[in-house]
């Protein structure tokens, strides 16, 4: 959940777009994040910061399909999921700017 967190935080994307990347919208030093997905329903093209690389290059992300698959393996992992491991990480009582440098691995 690092990693997806860490793409929110390094990219500026909203959960909902962040758990529906795909392997293939990693395109070098690019994550494309497609128009389907976005709020806006524009695909845009954000740079990987390098940070954000060490850390999708130490997950072990799927080569195919979803970056963040579901349990079932179908479908993107849920935004309740997401919701879940964040508040599961995150006490009631920390900050937002600790949740924030826990995802950037500060």
């Amino acid at each position: 959940m690092r990693s997806l967190f860490s793409i929110c935080y390094y990219t500026g994307c909203r959960v909902s777009e962040a758990r529906q990347l795909r392997a293939e919208d990693v395109v070098g030093e690019t994550l494309v994040l497609r128009k389907a997905t976005t709020k806006t329903k524009r695909t845009r093209a954000v740079p990987i910061h390098p940070k954000l690389k060490a850390v999708l290059a130490a997950a072990e992300l799927p080569g195919q399909g979803y970056l963040f698959p579901g349990r079932s393996g179908q479908g993107p992992i849920t935004r309740q999921a997401c919701d879940l491991a964040l508040r599961k990480d995150c006490c009631p009582t920390c900050s937002l700017t600790m949740m924030l440098d826990y995802t950037a691995g500060l």
